[in-house]
């Protein structure tokens, strides 16, 4: 029986997995030094940084699949002469370094991709560094499936994070994958706190997050087309920007657009914008849902949404500079969209409160405006621009202490059902120009509305039918 127990054991040993090893390197080695021992780590391996500043001329690859990069207490200097750390292999992790000077990059997790094939680092973690002062970019990544979390970057002269999705030159989609940059602090870079530019085919989650007075947007997102474009009623993987906070940019503070607007399935949730130079939030797609955002003091709108099939709902837009809540047809040129204004949103329940011009203004048809709460703006409490637009519901809204009109229907909107207007200074009720003689056009609907004696414009009130 002792020599089947002694047989069983040495069997577990023979199978069982080898153990990783741990490297140490130390500054007083040299760049050569280093990376020799680098290249000699493998799968699950990890090579520890001691303690002190490494000064580099050269950058350090991390080239084998699985291994760890991490940091005790280490500073990478690269004196503006090289990038710190480029990572070329799957799986690998880039740990608790303090990374300054980097040229053009600190962190680069690089894809080379060339029309026959390549490579294109997959799983990749880059996780609780901090990367200052470098050229360009503090970290960027271009992978599938990465992991960026728990990073601070700061004073870099491009963008503190950016994430560069891959898209073939030779036809096809990129492969299916899913992003995950949260809990990073991105504060005063020469371009955006976050810049990500992605594929059809890659989820992303975006969540909490901290990007504070940089020189481009907090937050900067866009959607490049498949090749061969996405089908009609093909849906995108779900992508999630939640919880973030982007205060003081000088451009706005989240940004997200789609190139083509064919379904998007993005979610823009629970974010905070505060005093950005350009709108809060600026979303440009179809199929987008944008709810509990609170926006304000931005220069420009509290949100500017170019969107048709989607939801916005129960957002607080407060003080703006211009409105609280625009919301137009899509269009991927940001021009004058093509002559489409088609919407089909569903706006419900925000509150839109002291901004500077209109609560919400509406510039495209078959929406739906329920719910909403627009007080003491400067402008309307809601305007429907310009005339032509039509098809537009407006049920249950309060509209209460605005400057101009309660409800000001220059579009011509059908279906206004049960709204309430109060004390707003150019008439209580809505100002129905363009809607025919006498304030009703001949389909609209106007029902259980209650327009409060206001303001001095005795006309904004004459014209709707008591």
């Amino acid at each position: 029986m002792k020599h089947l127990n002694r047989l069983a054991a040495a069997l577990v040993l023979l199978t069982a997995p080898a153990a990783a090893d741990n490297f140490t390197v130390e500054p007083s080695q040299s760049v050569a030094e280093i990376q020799a021992v680098l290249d000699g780590a493998t799968d699950g391996d990890t090579v520890r940084f001691n303690k002190g500043t490494y000064v580099l001329d050269q950058t350090l690859f991390a080239s084998n699949a699985g291994v760890t990069l991490k940091a005790s207490k280490a500073v990478l200097d690269a004196r503006h002469q090289t990038t710190a750390i480029t990572v070329l292999a799957d799986g690998v992790t880039v740990q608790d370094f303090r990374i300054v000077n980097g040229n053009p990059y600190g962190i680069f997790v690089a894809s080379f991709v060339e029309p026959d094939g390549g490579t294109i680092p997959d799983g990749v973690t880059v996780t609780k560094n901090r990367v200052d002062g470098c050229d360009s970019d503090g970290i960027h990544v271009q992978a599938t499936n990465a992991t960026i979390t728990s990073n601070r970057t700061g004073g870099n002269l491009g963008n503190g994070i950016a994430f560069i999705d891959l898209l073939f030159k030779d036809g096809g989609k990129g492969p299916e994958s899913t992003v995950t940059i949260s809990k990073n602090q991105a504060v005063m870079n020469s371009d955006h706190g976050i810049e990500i530019d992605v594929g059809s085919t890659t989820a992303l989650v975006i969540e909490k997050n901290l990007c504070l007075t940089n020189d481009g947007a907090g937050l900067s997102i866009e959607r490049k087309p498949a090749f061969p474009p996405d089908g009609e009623g093909e849906i995108g993987p779900l992508s999630v920007v939640a919880k973030n906070t982007c205060h003081g940019n000088a451009d706005d503070g989240i940004r997200a657009e789609a190139v083509t607007p064919l379904n998007w399935n993005l979610r823009v949730e629970k974010n905070q914008t505060h005093g950005n130079l350009e709108d809060g939030v600026d979303v440009n797609g179809s199929g987008v849902t944008v709810t509990g955002n609170k926006a304000d003091r931005n220069q420009d709108e509290g949100a500017d949404l170019d969107v048709i099939n989607s939801l916005i709902s129960k957002n607080r837009f407060q003080f703006n500079g211009r409105d609280g809540l625009e919301v137009n047809p899509f269009d991927p040129d940001d021009g004058d969209g093509g002559g489409s204004v088609a919407g089909d949103n569903d706006i419900e329940s925000n509150t839109c409160k002291g901004n500077a011009r209109e609560g919400i203004e509406i510039t495209s048809e078959d929406n739906a405006l329920v719910g909403n709460r627009c007080l003491q703006n400067l402008g309307d409490g809601i305007d429907l621009e310009p005339e032509g637009i039509t098809d537009n519901r407006l049920e249950g809204n309060i509209c209460t202490a605005n400057n101009h009109e309660g409800i000001d229907n220059g579009g011509g909107a059908t279906d206004i059902v049960g709204n309430k207007c109060k004390g707003n200074a150019h008439g209580a009720g809505p100002d129905l120009a363009g809607t025919g003689d006498g304030g009703v056009g001949s389909t609209d609907e106007f029902e259980g509305n209650s327009f409060a004696t206001g303001g001095e414009d005795t006309q904004a009130r004459l014209d709707f039918p008591d």
